[in-house]
């Protein structure tokens, strides 16, 4: 199952259409330019999808152009709202150091994340935000 979204076809798959009393809920959220909710038409069925705006992020050193519409699942979009977080961070706090959790940590694949909050030079942050980020960008 395909539509085109924003001159792309995008794949529906099956196993992710959850029914409900009042419809079709796409459980995964589309990445995409815009914050809204799509109503499709497919084999007779309305499929509810809902879509995440991506915003650019403040502190990634590379272009950031255009948004790589995808699929995210809750992993992924907990994954993009950590990467958020980071940045929102790095313009919140100005210092030489910031302080990252350990699931910050993970999502930038720091080597040997620590169990507790521990400070990072900004700039390793940036590189690794960066790298990261390009995920969601293409």
């Amino acid at each position: 199952m395909f539509f085109d979204y924003e001159g792309q076809q995008i794949r529906l798959d099956k196993d992710k259409i959850i029914s409900h009393p009042n419809g079709h809920i796409y459980q995964d959220v589309l990445l995409s330019n815009t914050d809204k909710t799509l109503f499709i038409e497919l084999e007779g069925k309305e499929i509810i999808v809902n879509t995440k705006k991506f915003n650019p992020f403040l502190n990634a050193t590379f272009p950031q152009m255009n948004v790589q519409i995808q699929w995210m699942d809750v992993q992924r979009t907990d994954e993009l709202n950590i990467l958020i977080d980071i940045d929102n961070s790095l313009v919140n706090n100005e210092n030489d150091k910031v302080p990252l959790t350990l699931a910050q940590q993970k999502v930038l694949n720091v080597q040997n994340p620590k169990s507790f909050d521990s400070k990072y030079e900004r700039d390793v942050i940036i590189k690794n935000l960066s790298k990261v980020a390009r995920n969601f960008v293409k």
